[in-house]
């Protein structure tokens, strides 16, 4: 049998169209997940740029380094991302009341600052909602019975 044919039996044989399927199942999955995480990310980077108007650096640099522990595929680091994500809120919470103070108290109009905050807030509280995501309960064990 030449290579010709080997190549044409090996394609007909379904080996080689199954490791395809799979391959493309994986890139799908992947591609999903990216989007489905896409929230997290933003709510780190937002975070991070947060802490750097404050010029705290070390958490700069750790909201930029946290998405790395994504990769992990284990149920403590979903539970962690979603702890930073309730703090993270919290955080921007406390900004806005921050801020609206020293805005009283300068006479300037604070009402665009409560409403772009709050929706900060509430975006942040809400991506840690993406992890009830079947994909994701899937990806990080949480949908596993205890």
């Amino acid at each position: 049998m030449n290579k010709a044919m080997r190549v044409i039996a090996y394609t007909t044989n379904g080996d080689f169209m199954q490791n395809n399927k799979s391959n493309g199942n994986k890139i799908k999955t992947g591609i999903l997940t990216f989007i489905q995480l896409l929230p997290v990310l933003f709510s780190m980077l937002l975070l991070a740029a947060h802490f750097l108007r404050a010029d705290i650096i070390p958490l700069v640099i750790l909201f930029l380094l946290l998405p790395i522990g994504l990769f992990i595929r284990k149920t403590v680091i979903a539970r962690i991302f979603q702890i930073i994500l309730i703090l993270g809120s919290i955080e921007w919470i406390r900004t806005t009341f921050l801020l609206v103070a020293i805005r009283e108290q300068e006479g300037q109009p604070w009402t665009k600052l409560v409403v772009i905050l709050a929706s900060v807030a509430f975006f942040t509280f809400a991506s840690l909602f993406v992890f009830f995501l079947k994909n994701l309960k899937t990806r990080y064990g949480l949908n596993k019975s205890r």
